[in-house]
């Protein structure tokens, strides 16, 4: 009987890259890692996912302060605005609801999905609030832990 010893050497699904700028004394790196980690629980592995986060006010959504895309590619993009007033309850709020949503995008994207027209536009972003709210349901008893 031969024996054979096989090693994978996993790559980690997430990528994260975080530009420096005022955020209120939080740690976006480490609510971004955390936030993927538990979205990416629920959605189909498609290979390793950057997030790119960086503090740009033009990219954020003015009612809340964070905002965020996935290009064509599957990587993710995410913005604050650091002259929030209350930056840190922004962040740790918006934070893990803006990586789920967008990973839901990434995960369909990487799998070929298009985006072509209204249609297909309308349900994508019906199908990645969906996924969204229910993170954020799964784990609104754990924002302890981001803090």
């Amino acid at each position: 009987m031969l024996l054979t010893l096989s090693v994978v050497l996993a790559t980690p699904p997430v990528h994260v890259v975080v530009s420096p700028g005022e955020s209120g004394g939080v740690d976006p790196t480490r609510i971004v890692r955390a936030s993927a980690v538990r979205a990416l629980r629920s959605l189909p592995n498609r290979g390793q996912v950057r997030i790119d986060v960086r503090p740009d006010p033009d990219g954020a959504i003015p009612e809340i302060g964070v905002g965020g895309y996935t290009d064509l590619r599957g990587n993710v993009h995410i913005s604050w605005d650091p002259r929030r007033v209350a930056v840190r309850k922004n962040l740790l709020a918006w934070i893990p609801l803006t990586v789920a949503h967008e990973l839901d995008h990434s995960s369909r994207f990487r799998a070929g999905a298009c985006v072509n027209t209204l249609g297909d536009v309308v349900v994508s972003e019906g199908m990645a609030t969906g996924s969204r709210t229910r993170f954020s349901r799964a784990h609104s008893n754990r924002r302890g832990i981001m803090r």
